[in-house]
């Protein structure tokens, strides 16, 4: 892990544990689309607005 420089306290900082296994709720698909043989979801991600609207690979949503 690499440090933060600066002045902080210590109630301030939350540990963030990122892994392989970091998933994301999708709160609906808004559209489908096929791009050079790959098919795609454009979703809207659960307590995210719609400026975080996205496409991702189908192989990367589960439990639909």
């Amino acid at each position: 892990m690499t440090p933060i420089e600066g002045q902080f306290y210590a109630g301030e900082l939350t540990p963030v544990l990122i892994s392989k296994e970091t998933s994301y709720k999708i709160d609906k698909i808004l559209y489908r689309r096929v791009r050079r043989g790959i098919r795609k979801y454009l979703v809207r991600w659960k307590c995210y607005s719609k400026d975080f609207d996205s496409w991702i690979p189908a192989s990367s949503v589960k439990d639909i």
